[in-house]
């Protein structure tokens, strides 16, 4: 958002200017002059709070978690199709407010499967993970239930409040005796 603190300041400067003792008249070519310079100040930081804003498809990559590859056709994807980012050479370029429509689809997130002990009772669970976030949890799991190469043919719970319990609790990855 822009600072309007400097075009507040900008305006009472050139109130100031226009009408010393508070009001008064003011000729043509002093409104206009003033006014310009107010436009000027507020084009000026526009343009600047715009350029602060703008991300590449490598911030884009790393905001969601995604390869810079997929960034890019993600950013060209919805370039073609809704106007979002613009080509700036050979690189793509979106403002931050553009983030909420190029949220990449759930299957092009990367999905972890892990097991975690929980800290307080030693108890090992199946966790499913996208982009860093728990997205289900399967157990407790007895120490023959272990099964690291179908890890992903667990029945995970989708339900929300289980992620959510999940979250606030205290893992560590679970060590795998061979």
């Amino acid at each position: 958002m822009m600072d309007n603190q400097i075009i507040q300041n900008r305006i009472e400067n050139s109130m100031t200017a226009m009408f010393p003792n508070g009001a008064g008249r003011a000729t043509d070519s002093a409104v206009r002059h003033h006014l310009e310079t107010v436009a000027t100040v507020a084009y000026q930081e526009g343009r600047n709070q715009a350029l602060l804003g703008l991300m590449t498809a490598e911030d884009v990559a790393e905001h969601f978690d995604i390869s810079p590859r997929r960034a890019r056709a993600l950013i060209q994807n919805r370039h073609e199709r809704f106007g979002v980012g613009m080509r700036f050479g050979n690189s793509w370029l979106v403002s931050r407010d553009e983030l909420q429509s190029l949220e990449p689809d759930e299957k092009y997130r990367p999905t972890q499967y892990q097991f975690w002990d929980h800290t307080g009772s030693g108890e090992t669970y199946a966790v499913r993970l996208v982009s860093g976030q728990i997205t289900g949890i399967v157990g407790p799991l007895a120490y023959d239930q272990l099964d690291p190469d179908n890890i992903s043919d667990y029945e995970y719970d989708d339900n929300p409040e289980d992620s959510e319990w999940a979250q606030t609790q205290e893992w560590r990855l679970h060590e795998t005796q061979d």
